[in-house]
């Protein structure tokens, strides 16, 4: 049997209600992306949808149970660094500052979810 290695990244739990869905791609900033790597990013996209399965499998597929708070939090155990997920509407009308932000501006939609450290600061999305 092959075990595989446990991620450094935990889920820093939340139990507030919430209607977000985290069901699209990340969209990290360029400083995130940087210091963690698509490594990182793709290990807390993981978990994340990982969670999703688990809560389908737990409260069925149309559960308002599968939604989430709309901030999430992750640390990495070996770096000691946290990373914050936020699903929120991109700002699509300021595309120059999008490119220069994000490292992946085209996933700068509607629908998926920004990886920023919580000094940065949401940049570039409409507020509710």
């Amino acid at each position: 049997m092959k075990s595989e290695k446990e991620s450094a990244w935990k889920y820093s739990p939340d139990e507030r209600p919430g209607d977000s869905k985290f069901d699209g791609l990340p969209c990290p900033t360029k400083k995130v992306f940087q210091e963690i790597g698509i490594e990182g990013v793709t290990e807390i996209d993981e978990i994340i949808k990982e969670m999703i399965e688990c809560k389908k499998k737990m409260y069925g597929i149309d559960s308002k149970l599968l939604n989430f708070f709309p901030h999430m939090a992750f640390f990495n155990t070996e770096t000691k660094q946290t990373v914050a997920c936020k699903e929120k509407i991109f700002n699509e009308d300021k595309q120059k500052e999008l490119d220069r932000l994000y490292e992946f501006p085209e996933r700068a939609i509607q629908g998926n979810y920004t990886l920023i450290f919580p000094r940065e600061g949401l940049p570039l999305v409409e507020e509710e």
